[in-house]
């Protein structure tokens, strides 16, 4: 009974954070923000593994929580280091835009520490906007953009479950792919909770996010 109780209070924690940096991108004004997502994910963890294995910017793998926003500034050789907000609802963030596939942000929270290690990654379909200084065009080369090499802006509800099967849980036109369990960090016993929200328009991804955090 204690370790249930722990464990739904470190999953209620880790939700916590990832709604900060949610509420974060929400309070901040300008056409180069993150898109809004749900402000409650719901708590379903069906999956036993995290959903997303590897990101992709043409040849270039971001691994989320182990890789700063200012290497990958320095490997796209382009973009600008937002920040808006403090405390646990700080937020950092590059911004980049693609004419033929929408938007992708790039993102650190209060977890980032002073590094601006990445835990999430926002995308939508929006190539009306254009590119800006505050949200360039991304280099040919670092397109097309993927999750685990197959999912991406675009891609049907059939694409999604092929990959991915079943969402954990669904809310309005959002479906979200969970994971919550253990992993041995340092030789510490850590929490992860891994988290894919997609919104669906005419049964394709218009918007997507994913989160990985790490807790102790």
């Amino acid at each position: 009974m204690i370790h249930s109780k722990i464990i739904t209070i470190l999953r209620l924690s880790t939700y916590f954070l990832i709604f900060q940096m949610i509420c974060a991108t929400q309070a901040i004004s300008g056409d180069f923000l993150p898109p809004e997502t749900p402000e409650d994910v719901p708590g379903n963890n069906t999956l036993s593994e995290p959903p997303v294995k590897t990101i992709s910017l043409g040849d270039f793998i971001i691994p989320l929580e182990k890789i700063t926003l200012k290497e990958i500034q320095d490997t796209i050789g382009s973009g600008v280091i937002h920040h808006r907000g403090d405390a646990g609802g700080s937020l950092d963030f590059l911004c980049y835009s693609s004419k033929s596939a929408g938007r992708i942000w790039i993102a650190s929270g209060e977890l980032g520490g002073n590094e601006h290690i990445v835990s999430t990654i926002y995308a939508n379909d929006d190539t009306e906007l254009g590119n800006s200084s505050d949200c360039p065009e991304l280099p040919a080369q670092f397109q097309p953009m993927s999750i685990n090499e197959s999912t991406w802006i675009g891609s049907s509800v059939d694409q999604l479950e092929k990959h991915f099967g079943p969402p954990s849980a669904e809310k309005e036109f959002w479906l979200f792919y969970s994971y919550l369990g253990k992993i041995l960090v340092n030789r510490l016993d850590m929490d992860r909770l891994a988290v894919l929200s997609v919104r669906i328009k005419n049964g394709k991804i218009v918007t997507l996010s994913v989160s990985q955090v790490t807790t102790h």
